[in-house]
Order: structure tokens, then C-alpha cells, then sequence
């Protein structure tokens, strides 16, 4: 089915200042999205984001941001049976929970922790609070039940919710301390190689990620459980998985814990194809986000396992390497956008591109007096199977809005929020209107 949709995080959707309006307001938002014609609402990471704001590089990869709460959950009340059942039945859930515990009592990173319960992680052979253990794992139980709310809702609606796993976790992780042999750590817990990407057209000293590198051994050993139970848990969030970084599931750009930048990192393999089979019995769809260097293994591991690929339309006017990033030249089998949420919008795009790129982009036919919603219209009308635009782009938005600016940290990154007026139905009746026209739900 040719879909299309609007990406826009959660933390970004309008809502007032009531306990369980963020809840409310998402679950307006996916009956907007079916009024107006559309089946699909892509989402950042829903769990819990590190110091600066940003999911990608998060303390726990099975949890729901803690700080939505409020927002989201702070209406629903949690009984002390309810608690303790899902302590008992998600063990996920009781690792968080005692890792969170832990953090208030002896603040962060874990490496920092007494030896004695640096090293617990394993087997959660320490003894902690249980007011504190019970009181994150509440928090954790009621944002699940308010999620499942917003699901049913679009379940209902008839959208699909698309999720984004990232391919990492922090170093200051409950994953990476429950699960250290499981990582590229020293004795200390600290990371021995170190992920990123290698120097590019885009920066001399490529990108140091900071993120352990996996220990891929001993992940085979265990037959990739511990990817199952992640994989598995966020199913059961969303209907569709954005598989972040998927290059880095063929090879990893693997960096000494120690360097200053990227420079010094080589290549190793990663057991991909043998992971993805592991994951075969898990009901979800997954998206490859197969963009950078991307080699005949990468192409090989997608078709292999039917996956839908990605193209950026912003990449398709710089050089003939981006071909099939044009709208015209889009493949049938990829999701397209105009832009990710690490790209400038459509409108900063096209102000800041230079002479060459925006002749190309009229000749391929932008058009200058409107860019973005002639770039929209073309997105929509493209051979790929589905289409998703940023809300900012649906608006027209500039710069200001644009959500990361990566390899930088500050207040301009993961900070935009929208207004009611961005996510009325009036406001974005017409992406859906256009998507009609072209075959799309």
C-alpha cells in the first residue's frame, strides 16, 4: 500500500498543562492524521534521553522517558499489586528500576559507583531502597498503560505508529551495566572502542559517538537474546521499527576508547544477517536507515530481509552519486523524506544551498516562489512506498524549527515544539489532501 504520514517526536506535540494531556493530545493528534487521510506517524525514540536532550544515546533502551510522566501518565493511578506483578514479570523492568535506585543514591556514571555495586549489575545482587525501586517502576507501569491508550487509539484510527530504535546505548547505561560482558569495556567498565563514523565529505575528523561498540562474540554465544528482548519490547510500542544506523549492523567504524576523534577507528564485521534471523518470530516491520557509506553487504543484508530502505530528497540535487535520492528517481522499495530530523528543513535547506544545487532542484521541478511544498508535492507523487514529512516541513518552518544539528550540543537541538495551530486539522489538511491524489493512505 502506498502510505504516507508526518513525522513529529512526542516530546514536540502540543498539549496543556493538566496531568494526562500529552496523552489526550496524542491521541487527538492520530485521529487528525486518519481525518485528514493519512496511516502513518513516525516517532523519535521513546526512551529516556541523555544529558543534553537527545534519545539516541539513551540510559535505557527498554524504558519510556521517565520525564513524560506527568504529561502523559500523571493522571493514572498504579497499585502496589500492579507494580509489584510487573517487577516480576518484565525483568527489564526490575534492572531499570534498581539502576534508577542507584543513580539518586550515588549519582552517575555507574563506573563511578562503589566497586561492590559496580560490579551487582549482572545479577542485581545489591540491596536498594524499595520505596525508590518501587516508585521508578511505577512511573514506568503508567506511562506503559498510557501508551497503550494512544496505540489503541490508533489502532482504531487505523495508523501505524513507526518507532526508531538507535543502533547504541550510553556508557552510563543500565544495558551496558546489567549486561557488561555483552560490550567493549575495560576492567573499569569504561569503553574500550568506541562507536562513530570515519572521515567523510561532511567532516576531516569524522563523528565520535562515544557509544560502547558491541562484543559481537559473545552476543553470538547467547544467540542474540539480548537483542531479541530489546527488539521485542519495543514491538510492543509501535508497529513499525526504524533500525537507526543499519550500515553499522554489516560493519562498525570501531574507535580506541581513548582518541580525541574518529580518525584512528577501523572497520569490523557485524554479524547482521545472523541477528536479523534471530529476530524473524518478532511481529513488527522494520525500516533500514541505510544512509552513508553504504556498501553491496548493506544492499545485500536489506533485500535479503525485505526491508524497506530510505532516500532524502534534500540529497538529490547535490551530485549524480544522489540520483536515487531525486523524487523522480526514488525506488519503489524505500521510505522517502524530504528530511530526517538531523537534516536543516526543507526551507533552511533551500536557503542555505548553493547556486548549482538550487538550479538542479528547479530542473528537476521546485519550484522557487513555493520550494517547500512543490518539494512536498514531488515527495508525495514519488514512486516509493511510503511518504513522511516533518510537521515543520508540512508548515514551511525554518531553521528555527529544525530539531538536531548534529556533531553540536545546545539548546537549538531536540528543543522545537509545535502549537495547536501546527496540529489542527485545517493546518494540515492539505499534505493529506495531496497524498490522496497520488494513491496515498
Amino acid at each position: 500500500m502506498r502510505r504516507a504520514g508526518i513525522l513529529l517526536d512526542v516530546r514536540s506535540v502540543a498539549h496543556g498543562g493538566q496531568p494526562g494531556d500529552l496523552r489526550r493530545a496524542c491521541i487527538a493528534w492520530v485521529n487528525t492524521l486518519a481525518d485528514i487521510g493519512l496511516s502513518l506517524w513516525q516517532i523519535l525514540p521513546l526512551n529516556p534521553v541523555d544529558g543534553v536532550g537527545s534519545p539516541y544515546a539513551s540510559r535505557a533502551a527498554n524504558a519510556i522517558e521517565p520525564s513524560l510522566h506527568s504529561a502523559l501518565a500523571g493522571d493514572i493511578m498504579v497499585t502496589a499489586p500492579e507494580v509489584t506483578s510487573a517487577l516480576e514479570s518484565q525483568p527489564w523492568l526490575r534492572r531499570f528500576a534498581v539502576y534508577e535506585a542507584l543513580r539518586e543514591v550515588h549519582g552517575a556514571p555507574w563506573t563511578v559507583w562503589p566497586p561492590e555495586i559496580r560490579s551487582a549489575g549482572a545479577g542485581l545482587d545489591v540491596v536498594v531502597d524499595e520505596a525508590r525501586l518501587h516508585h521508578h517502576a511505577a512511573v514506568q507501569v503508567a506511562l506503559g498503560r498510557a501508551w497503550r491508550a494512544v496505540q489503541s487509539a490508533a489502532m482504531e484510527a487505523e495508523v501505524l505508529i513507526v518507532g526508531d530504535m538507535p543502533l547504541y546505548v550510553a556508557e552510563d547505561s543500565v544495558d551496558v551495566w546489567s549486561a557488561p560482558h555483552l560490550f567493549e569495556l575495560d576492567e573499569d567498565g569504561r569503553a574500550k572502542q568506541r562507536a562513530g563514523v570515519p572521515p567523510d565529505m561532511f567532516s576531516e575528523t569524522g563523528q565520535l559517538w562515544g557509544n560502547p561498540v558491541y562484543a559481537w562474540s559473545a552476543h553470538v554465544d547467547e544467540g542474540f537474546a539480548w537483542w531479541h528482548q530489546r527488539v521485542s519490547r519495543l514491538a510492543e510500542l509501535v508497529n513499525v521499527i526504524r533500525l537507526d544506523h543499519f550500515i553499522g549492523l554489516v560493519r562498525a567504524w570501531s574507535i580506541p576508547g581513548d582518541a580525541p576523534d574518529a580518525r584512528t577507528g577501523e572497520w569490523i564485521d557485524v554479524p547482521g544477517a545472523a541477528l536479523m534471523a534471530a529476530l524473524d518470530d518478532i511481529e513488527v516491520t522494520f525500516i533500514a536507515e541505510d544512509l552513508g557509506l553504504v556498501t553491496p553487504a548493506v544492499n545485500q543484508l536489506r533485500n535479503e530481509r525485505n526491508l524497506l530502505g530510505m532516500a532524502i530528497h534534500q540529497f538529490g540535487f547535490s551530485d549524480d552519486a544522489y540520483a536515487p535520492h531525486t523524487p523522480s528517481h526514488t525506488p519503489e522499495d524505500v521510505v522517502a523524506y524530504p528530511g530526517t530530523h538531523d537534516n536543516d528543513t526543507v526551507l533552511g535547506w533551500w536557503n542555505d544551498a548553493d547556486e548549482t544545487t538550487q538550479q538542479r532542484a528547479v530542473a528537476a521541478g521546485v519550484e522557487p516562489s513555493a520550494p517547500v511544498r512543490s518539494l512536498l508535492q514531488m515527495g508525495l507523487a514519488c514512486p516509493a512506498r511510503w511518504y513522511i514529512a516533518s510537521l515543520q516541513d508540512v508548515h514551511g518552518l525554518g531553521t528555527e524549527a529544525r530539531m538536531n544539528l548534529p556533531s553540536t550540543v545546545g539548546a537549538h537541538n531536540w528543543s522545537w515544539r509545535a502549537t495547536e495551530g501546527h496540529m489542527c486539522r485545517e493546518a494540515v489538511s492539505w499534505f493529506g489532501e495531496v497524498a490522496a491524489a497520488h494513491g496515498r493512505r
